[in-house]
């Protein structure tokens, strides 16, 4: 999977990475797609493993859940908007709204 992507790592009070967030562009829906992984605690995090999740997530076509800690899903969705906002610039060949970030959060 060589997909061109966009990413950003979410971190610690002490700016150390437990996480990261992804926009990556799907070449055949010229579509960008986000997904994030977060580490947990009691684990080292590990950038290449979480990039590869995070990208998973972002082309899965069956969708995921968020963590249930609100700071984390804050933490996430502060990624993802800035993530938005460079995807734009940077995939300059996809149409703006192939890019938003159209995320409904649901509770279940």
């Amino acid at each position: 999977m060589n997909q061109p992507l966009i990413k950003e790592y979410i971190r610690d009070k002490k700016n150390n990475p437990y996480g990261v967030a992804v926009a990556v562009k799907d070449t055949d829906s010229n579509q960008v797609f986000y997904g994030f992984s977060i580490c947990n605690k009691a684990d080292k995090y590990d950038k290449a493993r979480g990039i590869n999740i995070a990208i998973n997530r972002a082309l899965s076509k069956d969708g995921y859940s968020l963590p249930e800690s609100p700071a984390t899903v804050r933490a996430i969705m502060e990624r993802y908007k800035s993530l938005e906002d460079r995807a734009i610039r940077y995939f300059k060949d996809i149409p703006s709204e192939n890019i938003r970030f159209d995320f409904e959060v649901t509770e279940g």
